[in-house]
């Protein structure tokens, strides 16, 4: 990529402790929230969305890009997620809880997501029939 174009792009960053909150994810369903990252991760896409233009719902006055957003090794230690699920059983499901909420919100915005995973998180099943 031409370096011109990079420099040229605005680019946010998630660093938790920069953006912690103790505000319950809407994505969640009740019991249990999910844990600070997840949830504080969303709300603060939802911030970059509707702060720099891509919400669908608001009416499009000018000629938009889209919002590129990656999510590198989501589900790894590095997102906290190992070690909650062992100290935290009801969070167990919030990886997948976190997944729902980012799918909704890309849907109603002008956005995509390009999210890796940790090949630990990957289960393969090899079944011979005999």
């Amino acid at each position: 990529m031409d370096p011109e174009i990079c420099q040229a792009a605005r680019c946010h960053g998630f660093y938790l402790p920069e953006h912690s909150t103790a505000v319950t994810s809407p994505t969640t369903t009740g019991h249990s929230p999910m844990p600070e990252t997840y949830s504080s991760l969303l709300n603060n896409l939802q911030e970059v969305i509707h702060r720099e233009g891509f919400d669908g719902s608001v009416p499009q006055t000018k000629s938009r890009n889209i919002l590129r957003i990656g999510l590198h090794s989501l589900g790894s230690a590095l997102w906290g997620d190992d070690l909650c699920c062992r100290e935290n059983p009801s969070h167990g499901r919030a990886l997948t809880t976190f997944l729902y909420g980012l799918r909704a919100m890309l849907r109603s915005s002008l956005s995509v997501a390009v999210v890796t995973v940790p090949s630990h998180l990957i289960q393969v099943r090899v079944c011979a029939v005999h």
